[in-house]
């Protein structure tokens, strides 16, 4: 979020244009779960309790200031209505096992920071879960709003029955690793969750700061409808999740840090797309809505919203120039699942019978407009989020492709972070961070960009040095220090080589 604000400083975007429930689950009581609207961080705000008869709990007020409180993320939020969660999944809300469908929700963004696993005595109870989860996957396609949900705090936990196995939310688990590891358990075991992680020291304040970041891209929709829907913004937030927090490299001797995922399981089982990165979803909204066309290439950075068919597979043409490799480039394709409701009648409860797309992504080499090699690809079964994931894609043209087995609206979002040869650690200046980078891998090889090889070639050599010299850019503060030049181990090593390269200087 300061990232955000530094760049946009008095523009930065509040939520303002945007509404929001608030779903809590009772803590000590079965009454406590309502938000206290009189503190002076929630001053201006509607807070409506809408199950009735609520009395304060701490736990909703924290919630409540970490999304949309004077000092959240979305402080512009003028409207929040309150529901305990046990009455909004039963009667007044989801109407679980019921003839009718759920009610209209008419709020923009719902946070639940709360879960719950369903039992008959002491058996599951799979089936009441199931029919939670498939009224609220019904109800966020129907009604079109962002859904956060909590999973549980704690490493060994799997993940809860409710909210987090819905296909239609966006589940956020810890930075950390201290929330629940995935894959889904019910209505579709194996599915990745969770979706997103943030760096909070609870699931329900981690919940709440991906809730705030929805209501801040929804507020910079700008009119346009597609930037406002619920797939639209997952996509962008999954897009936007930077890794660096955690280990890509095996480098640590834990695997708990490890991010990784395959062509068939989109997302890591822990740490989801990774950290919410508000600043960087920002971005790839503010980018625009840029629509598949194989005659004319897409911004490096951009999104879609868009209904596909079996026979009409999307390209989107894009390129990196000479200057500079993208250091990471993330697209995500999101689409929610499909519930078809029927009444029920004679006592019998409705029915929610669910379908899903198999929509895959697919990421090519291009000569101009022509397809050429595939580099990687997305092609889960079961989700609905598909992730291509590359580091150090070096300059060229190239081509994401999204493609379905039936007709669904899907959203994709992409995101190619740019940083010129020589930066080795990507933190968008060239320096002597990166020469030492270079030094530490010279003559080995294989080698990747992030060790040293600049050019893509394999072998950390003179030609790498030579990009990093020219693109070093020194510190306004240090702007009269010279390029350090090889470090003499590293002279002893090349000879002739590095002479040529100091001759060149």
């Amino acid at each position: 979020m300061t990232d955000l604000v530094t760049r946009l400083g008095a523009a930065v975007p509040t939520g303002a244009s945007v509404t929001v429930s608030q779903i809590e689950a009772p803590r000590t009581s079965t009454n406590d779960y309502m938000v206290n609207n009189l503190l002076p961080e929630f001053a201006g705000k509607t807070i409506t309790d809408k199950t009735g008869g609520g009395v304060v709990s701490e736990h909703a007020n924290n919630v409540a200031r970490n999304f949309y409180g004077a000092d959240g993320l979305a402080p512009g939020v003028l409207a929040a209505d309150i529901y305990n969660a046990n009455d909004w999944y039963s009667s007044d809300v989801l109407r679980l096992e019921s003839t009718a469908p759920p009610a209209i929700e008419t709020r923009d963004v719902q946070n639940h920071s709360w879960i719950a696993n369903y039992t008959d005595g002491s058996a599951p109870d799979v089936a009441a879960a199931t029919d939670v989860l498939r009224r609220f996957d019904y109800m966020i396609e129907r009604d079109n709003f962002v859904a956060a949900v909590g999973i549980n705090n704690g490493a060994s936990t799997t993940m809860p029955d409710v909210l987090g196995n819905a296909y239609n939310a966006i589940a956020v688990g810890r930075s950390d690793g201290q929330s629940s590891l995935g894959p889904s358990t019910i209505d579709v075991a194996g599915r990745t969750k969770p979706d997103i992680v943030a760096p909070a020291v609870n699931t329900s304040v981690a919940t709440s700061w991906v809730s705030g970041a929805a209501a801040l891209l929804l507020d910079s929709a700008n009119g346009n409808s597609f930037a406002r829907e619920s797939e639209t913004i997952k996509a962008v937030l999954l897009a936007g999740a930077e890794k660096s927090p955690f280990d890509l490299d095996g480098a640590t001797a834990s695997l708990a840090d490890d991010w990784s995922h395959t062509t068939t399981q989109p997302l890591d089982l822990r740490y989801g797309a990774g950290q919410l990165n508000v600043d960087e979803s920002h971005q790839i909204l503010t980018a625009g809505q840029q629509p598949a066309n194989g005659a004319a290439e897409v911004g490096g950075v951009g999104w879609d919203f868009a209904n596909i068919l079996p026979t009409g597979e999307r390209e989107y043409f894009f390129s990196v120039d000479p200057e500079h490799v993208a250091f990471t480039f993330s697209a995500i394709a999101t689409w929610n699942r499909q519930i078809e409701f029927e009444h029920g009648s004679g006592g019998d409860p409705a029915t929610f019978t669910p379908s899903l797309a198999n929509v895959d992504i697919r990421l090519f080499a291009a000569d101009g407009f022509t397809r050429g090699a595939m580099l990687d690809e997305s092609v889960s079964t079961i989700d609905n989020v598909e992730h291509i994931f590359q580091r150090a894609l070096q300059s060229g043209h190239y081509v994401l492709t999204v493609a379905t087995d039936q007709p669904v609206d899907f959203a994709v979002a992409w995101d190619a972070d740019l940083v010129l040869k020589g930066d080795a650690n990507g933190n968008g200046i060239v320096d002597g961070a990166d020469y030492t980078i270079w030094a530490d891998h010279f003559q080995q090889s294989p080698q990747p960009f992030w060790h040293g090889d600049f050019n893509g070639d394999g072998v950390v050599d003179g030609a790498d040095y030579t990009l990093w010299a020219d693109n070093f850019t020194p510190l306004p503060s240090a702007a009269a220090l010279p390029i350090p030049e090889p470090a003499a181990g590293v002279l002893a090593l090349v000879g002739c080589l590095v002479g040529w390269l100091l001759f060149r200087r």
